[in-house]
């Protein structure tokens, strides 16, 4: 029973238009019933930063730190990581990876922004009781900090999890940072958690085209590779340069050409066979810019890079296809994505980075958490490399698929399809004007009874 006369206050990082209307007012209706009361509404805004923060931005600039990726990465504020932040926000700018001059003016700005931020929500955080922070990996990761140490309930929209809070009253502290809220991982309960079938789980993997944003790739056909494939030692996957550098931390590269650049020239010198394979979504017309983006800069390092024993898949294959054609002793190699879960379901072994969105604690992959660690790695051979638990292996897969994450049939985006006209195989930000109004406040309801809490506990999950 919602409590007459009485409010909380509910604050969101973001306005209410296009999709961010049903995550925000969904995630504000889940709040009005866990306390009882009606929802005052109000939109964080970011003023002018202090003089304290002036001053320590000019000496950035000043003292060349700006110019220097170690010092630049690591720069704090109020204790909080803004430089990290930053980068990862500026390098989702093209400009920034088509000029140093760009990337920085880019840098600065965030920078300044993250300041911004810290200095205003400071004010009002008495006043919040409750908050919707989008895109909580990138900048916005400054609001997850600040609202989780102040102990706040947290609403956020973000993959793999899908739309889940955090109430930090409870003993929540170990995932007061964003990254580590989101990452799969043993020790973050939630709801709904169970066993699903590997039947199930295969058919996802093994089908892409099941999986909403792959939809509108137009697969090619593998055949044309069984002579390249011969004698391969790794392949190497290749990431969006936009999306997602950073986002779990910083590993030693600054984004992801660093890393396939540093991973190209390692496995050349071992004068190793190679094929380096450009992510499906280069392929995938619906991401516009970023896609556009994307195949340039692959282009370049095809370009590059290119010979008998360094082959590039520069057209969209299905991983499964291309699995299917090599020998297991082939290594499986990836910054941060999923393709080498398929990989290691197959029996492959696998690497990774540890900034990634599962923690050290799954091992599916040999990590590493920095440059000298990735050059020994990559310079062991097969034997000396471990396949993936199959315990771990299963808990991770149960979270990835759980109903409510992106690929289950809880995820929010499922109760707005239906109601959408055009032919997408993606929900954007239009759609949300195709919707009738009369069914808004059904699909709100609907997507406020699946947000699921996330708890941390000292205790494991099992298999």
């Amino acid at each position: 029973m919602i409590l007459k006369g009485q409010s909380i206050n509910f604050f969101s990082t973001t306005g209410k238009r296009g999709l961010y209307k049903f995550l925000i007012e969904s995630s504000a209706l889940h709040a009005s019933n866990l306390f009882k009361k009606k929802i005052n509404y109000e939109y964080l805004k970011c003023k002018n930063p202090s003089l304290r923060f002036w001053i320590t931005f000019i000496r950035l600039i000043i003292s060349g730190s700006i110019f220097r990726e170690k010092e630049y990465v690591k720069f704090k504020y109020s204790n909080i990581d803004v430089g990290l932040y930053a980068v990862s926000s500026a390098l989702r700018h093209a400009n920034s990876h088509k000029s140093q001059f760009f990337y920085f003016i880019n840098l600065l700005r965030y920078i300044f922004i993250g300041g911004s931020i810290i200095d205003s929500t400071k004010k009002i955080l008495h006043k919040v009781d409750a908050v919707y922070i989008d895109h909580a990996i990138y900048i916005h990761s400054i609001y997850f900090k600040l609202f989780a140490d102040h102990k706040k309930i947290i609403y956020t929209n973000q993959y793999p999890r899908g739309l889940f809070y955090i109430d930090f009253k409870k003993k929540n502290s170990k995932i007061s940072i964003s990254t580590d809220a989101i990452r799969l991982s043993k020790n973050i309960w939630f709801q709904n958690y169970k066993n699903i079938s590997k039947k199930k789980i295969l058919k996802i993997i093994f089908n892409p085209n099941l999986i909403p944003w792959c939809k509108s790739t137009n697969y090619k056909s593998s055949l044309i590779l069984k002579k390249k494939v011969k004698d391969l030692d790794y392949i190497i996957y290749a990431h969006s340069f936009l999306d997602g550098n950073l986002s779990y931390g910083y590993d030693g590269f600054i984004n992801i050409e660093e890393w396939l650049e540093f991973t190209i020239k390692s496995l050349k010198k071992k004068n190793s066979r190679v094929i380096v394979k450009g992510h499906p979504n280069f392929y995938n017309e619906d991401f516009g810019q970023i896609a556009n983006t994307d195949k340039i800069i692959f282009e370049k390092f095809r370009k590059k890079y290119e010979s008998k024993k360094i082959i590039f898949i520069n057209e969209p294959i299905k991983n499964i296809d291309l699995l299917k054609l090599i020998s297991k002793k082939t290594i499986l190699i990836t910054h941060h994505g999923t393709a080498t879960i398929e990989g290691a379901l197959l029996g492959f072994k696998c690497i990774s980075s540890s900034s990634t969105f599962w923690d050290n604690e799954i091992r599916i992959t040999n990590k590493w958490s920095n440059r000298l660690q990735y050059k020994k790695i990559l310079g062991k051979n097969w034997g000396k490399l471990r396949h993936s638990n199959k315990k771990d292996l299963s808990i991770f897969l149960n979270q990835l698929y759980s109903e409510n994450a992106h690929f289950g049939q809880k995820f929010w985006h499922r109760f707005l399809e239906k109601h959408i006209k055009s032919k997408s195989s993606l929900v954007l930000h239009q759609h949300a004007r195709e919707i009738d109004n009369k069914k808004i406040p059904i699909i709100l309801d609907q997507i406020k009874k699946n947000i699921i809490e996330i708890n941390y506990k000292k205790e494991k999950l099992s298999y």
